[in-house]
């Protein structure tokens, strides 16, 4: 390599273009309709299949095989609805995300995103069975851990704090809204529970959270995209970062 291209190389991975304006979550609220297709397959999915797991005849053990058939079940869906909604938003920047375009893009790094995901939510899992507040510490400190294997990389979890590293600031920000809204929603499903019992309201608790978590996790796309490790992903191209072991 020669000196110029290894010049030219090392600034483009200093900075990364800002895929959001003035605000992350205002550019999210807009984007994240142009994959209104994927999400509304991901909301009624979640609306259908979620409440009648949870509302079944009768009250299983944890220990019976019911119980763990219902758990895997439930945690698959939701595994796949996760990264379809993951691809749609890293899909938007470039363009209307349609369902077979975000099934491509998750299907060519499907094994990665499977194993990192499932072993950050046993991590995260067990910090909240533990103790509440270190699963919420994980869990704020690795939110583009997921985000990260879906768009390819082979170490989502040092891409998690390089990303967080370049635009601290505004990850910062970002979060503390989300965590906002996230108590704000939880009141919401809290009241609605209350006055409405049952399948619907098991129903209108995931209908709000299918609503409202991919415009969230849109905005949290966005703000990787926005870094010079996420960067590469916008255009699916297979950057150093992304080979790399």
């Amino acid at each position: 390599m020669s000196a110029v291209s290894q010049v030219t190389d090392e600034k483009r991975h200093e900075a990364a273009p800002k895929q959001y304006g003035r605000s992350v979550l205002a550019t999210a609220c807009a984007r994240y309709w142009r994959a209104w297709q994927v999400f509304l397959l991901v909301l009624v999915v979640n609306v259908v299949i979620q409440p009648l797991l949870t509302t079944l005849p009768g009250v299983p053990s944890l220990t019976s095989a019911r119980f763990m058939v219902t758990a895997l079940v439930s945690y698959a869906v939701l595994l796949f609805s996760f990264g379809f909604l993951i691809c749609a938003a890293l899909l938007v920047p470039n363009g209307k995300a349609g369902i077979g375009a975000t099934w491509a893009r998750l299907k060519a790094n499907l094994g990665g995103f499977v194993v990192w995901t499932v072993a950050w939510t046993v991590v995260v899992t067990l910090g909240l069975s533990l103790w509440v507040y270190p699963g919420l510490v994980i869990l704020i400190l690795t939110p583009f851990v997921p985000i990260a294997a879906a768009a390819g990389h082979k170490n989502p979890f040092k891409a998690n704090f390089q990303a967080i590293w370049a635009r601290k600031g505004r990850f910062v920000v970002t979060l503390i809204i989300t965590l906002a809204f996230f108590l704000a929603l939880q009141v919401i499903v809290a009241l609605f529970n209350w006055l409405v019992t049952g399948v619907p309201a098991y129903a209108i608790g995931w209908f709000i959270l299918c609503l409202v978590g991919p415009w969230l996790l849109t905005a949290f796309v966005l703000l990787y995209l926005s870094t010079p490790v996420g960067a590469a992903a916008l255009a699916g191209s297979s950057a150093p970062e992304l080979n790399a072991t």
